[in-house]
This record gives structure tokens, C-alpha cells and sequence, in this order.
């Protein structure tokens, strides 16, 4: 129980740094915020299943796939999601500051 209630906090606490960034016009916060509350919701979702992942009656172990499927899918994974954050990041940096403050569609 203590372990939910402090990953609750840890989900408040940042998504109050991101509300805070957003009211002090800061763009690195609420940038690196957003993934972590994104991030910490699946996680949540997990721990709220665990270990009854599939259905009520399959764990988490006997719904697993083989090991070289789980490595073939590793390989992916540590190729993508660096490829992916080094996309954003660029996108982020090019448009820095592009963007005033309340100017949107009109």
C-alpha cells in the first residue's frame, strides 16, 4: 500500500512541476514532464494488474512469448526509441521559440 501512495505522489508532484512550468511560460519543463507522467501512467497501469496481465486467470510469466522473441523485439526497441527521442528533441530545438505566448489560430 505504501508503495501506491507514493507512486501517486511521485505522479502529483510531477504533474504539478509540468502545470508549473506551463503558468512560468519555462519550455523545458513541461517538455521532460510530459513523457514522465505519459511514462509513469503505463507503469501505474501495470502495477494495478500485476500479476494478472492477460486475463483473470494467465500471469504476466505464462503470456510471455519465447526468449528470442522478447530479444528480436529488444533489438527494435534499443534502436527506436533513442531515434525517436533525438527526432523530438531536434523538432524542439528548430522550433524554439517560434511560438509567442498567447498567439494561436485565429
Amino acid at each position: 500500500m505504501a508503495v501506491v501512495v507514493g507512486y501517486a505522489l511521485l505522479v502529483a508532484l510531477l504533474a504539478r512541476r509540468f502545470w508549473r512550468g506551463l503558468q512560468r511560460g519555462d519550455q523545458l519543463a513541461p517538455f521532460l514532464c510530459s513523457p514522465g507522467v505519459f511514462g509513469l501512467c503505463f507503469i501505474g497501469l501495470a502495477i494495478s494488474t500485476f500479476p494478472l496481465m492477460a486475463a483473470p486467470s494467465v500471469t504476466i510469466w505464462q503470456a510471455a512469448v519465447r526468449h528470442d522473441s522478447q530479444a528480436f523485439l529488444l533489438v527494435g526497441v534499443l534502436v527506436l526509441i533513442p531515434t525517436i527521442l533525438a527526432c523530438t528533441g531536434y523538432a524542439h530545438y528548430v522550433f524554439r521559440g517560434e511560438v509567442q505566448r498567447w498567439v494561436g489560430y485565429q
